[in-house]
Parts: structure tokens; sequence; C-alpha cells
């Protein structure tokens, strides 16, 4: 589990998401200098945190493969469904 930082884009085309993120959502994340997305799930210091579209919010993220997370740079690009929701960076 790594803290950091996540901004859930408004939905605009083909980007973005129409409500918020709570917490344990499961996204996969592509990490700089990686082309292979991991999945992960984003957690709030509180059970009913969330962040909403166009919000940035302090999470925890914690990755299915942790070992890798730290090779690929500390900022990610978020998706669900094959679809960018929102971007962040690890503040480890």
């Amino acid at each position: 589990q790594v803290p950091g930082t996540l901004t859930l884009f408004k939905v605009q085309g083909d980007l973005g998401r129409a409500s918020p993120v709570g917490d344990d959502t499961p996204l996969k994340l592509l990490f700089a200098g990686d082309t292979k997305p991991l999945d992960c799930r984003i957690h709030f210091s509180k059970a009913d945190g969330q962040v909403r579209p166009g919000e940035t919010a302090v999470v925890i993220v914690q990755c299915s493969q942790r070992h890798r997370v730290f090779n690929h740079g500390m900022a990610f690009q978020a998706f669900e469904n094959g679809r960018k929701i929102g971007e962040g960076t690890l503040r480890p």
C-alpha cells in the first residue's frame, strides 16, 4: 500500500467518469514507462471516502504486483473498463 493522489476527470468525450470513485474501487493503473497496466485498488483513509469527477484526493494505492510499482515511476494513468478516467502520482 502506497500513498498518492488521484485526479478524477470529468466526462469529456472518451475520457472521464460521471460518478465518484469510492473506497476499494478496482482500477487498472498504467505507470510511467510501462506498457501494461496493473490491477490495483484505490483506498481512502476513511471508509466512506471518495473522489468526485473534477477533484483530486489523497488515496492509498494497492496493486496486485506491488514489487513492480516502483520500477516504473511514480506517475500513473487510471483506467476503468478501458476508459481513461484519471491520473495520479504516488507519494511514498
